[in-house]
């Protein structure tokens, strides 16, 4: 029970947004490869050491329900919708491409969304 109220309130900061308090799953691991995207609401750490899902702490956050990145789809469409700027572009488009290399996160989902395209 402690656990479901851990995974549920709102209680971590977030370092791009101060307005409130969020719950775990409405947070993100910070990592510089993610500030890229600015509606990505990154937990704000207080250490130096790095928060990965590796470590203890990202282990019990992981479970927690934070993420640690923002589905294909949605980086798909901030790209094609949102980001104007050429350069910007280009960055977001290097950060989905080296993610889509085999064993890459966004691999598998990319994978499904080409079966299913495939269908209709």
């Amino acid at each position: 029970a402690d656990v479901d109220k851990l995974r549920s309130t709102q209680y971590l900061p977030c370092e791009n947004d101060v307005s409130r308090t969020f719950a775990p799953r409405e947070l993100f691991f910070p990592t510089s490869e993610l500030r890229l995207f600015p509606w990505v609401k990154l937990l704000q750490w207080p250490s130096e050491d790095e928060l990965t899902e590796r470590t203890a702490n990202g282990k019990f956050l992981k479970k927690l329900g934070c993420n640690t990145y923002p589905s294909l789809l949605t980086l798909l469409r901030y790209v094609s919708e949102k980001v104007n700027d050429d350069q910007m572009r280009i960055q977001c488009l290097d950060y989905i491409a080296k993610h889509l290399s085999p064993g890459g996160v966004y691999e598998k989902p990319y994978s499904s969304l080409r079966h299913s395209s495939k269908e209709t």
